[in-house]
Parts: structure tokens; sequence; C-alpha cells
């Protein structure tokens, strides 16, 4: 027989489970997507990266009000941005040719992941920024 305790945590687990949070883990990686880098490797830099969400956070706060950004260097910096990457590249969701990080890319079957497990936590407005983002990205490498 269960305890009472034992009942409250899984109704917890549960609740929990059911929540629908995107997390900037989730967010950035829709913006690595859509930069095409789960196909081959390709052109990546970090800095444009963060210059692009910072400046997206200008405009769309409640997307990013996660990230907070230090602008007194060279570009735009987020120490939350930057823990996202090194747990996609420690995870090896994240992968990169060579040792400049020049060219990354995405491991197989994250397109799909993403498409199951986050964009369904998605806002449509939410999902259609941050796919300008990865495109916009593209653009200027």
């Amino acid at each position: 027989m269960k305890s009472l305790t034992e009942i409250k945590d899984k109704a917890m687990l549960e609740k929990l489970a059911s929540f629908d949070i995107c997390t900037a883990d989730d967010k950035i990686l829709i913006v690595l997507i859509e930069m095409g880098l789960e196909k081959e490797y390709t052109p990546f830099e970090e800095v444009d990266l963060h210059r692009a969400v910072y400046k997206t956070k200008q405009i769309q706060n409640k997307l990013f009000e996660e990230f907070s950004f230090r602008t007194t260097s060279t570009y735009p910096y987020s120490a939350l941005l930057e823990r996202v990457l090194m747990r996609l590249k420690i995870s090896r969701v994240l992968s990169f040719e060579d040792f400049e990080y020049s060219k990354a890319k995405l491991s197989d079957g994250t397109t799909e992941y993403a498409t199951r497990e986050i964009i369904p936590k998605l806002a449509c407005e939410d999902y259609e920024a941050l796919r300008l983002i990865g495109k916009q990205l593209v653009q200027t490498v």
C-alpha cells in the first residue's frame, strides 16, 4: 500500500509534467534548427547568436525574458545563452567540425524531437520570431 506522501509526490510529478514550459534551451534549439544546422556543417558564430537574441529581446522582451545581457563588451553577452550553448555541446546535440568552432552541426533527429516536444509548447508568434532569427543568422554568415 502506498503512503500518502508517495501519492502526493506522484500527483505533483504528473502535474509538473503537464505544464507546457518552453525553456531557454528549447528556444535556442529552434533558432539553430532554423539555421539549417542539422543538414550539414554550417558556418556559425556564437557572437552573432548573442547579438540576434539581444536585438530580438529589445522588441519581444517576453520571448527572451530569462536572458540578461551585459553590453559593456564588444558585443552583447548573455551568460545564460553561453550556458545553453555549452549544454548543447556537452550533450553532443551541437558539434563542431573544427577546433576554431567556425562550422556547427546539430545531431540527427533534432528536428523531429523539436517538432514533437518543443514546437507544440510555443505560441505561433514566438515560433515565428525564433524561425526569423534562424533565417536571418544564415544570411549574415
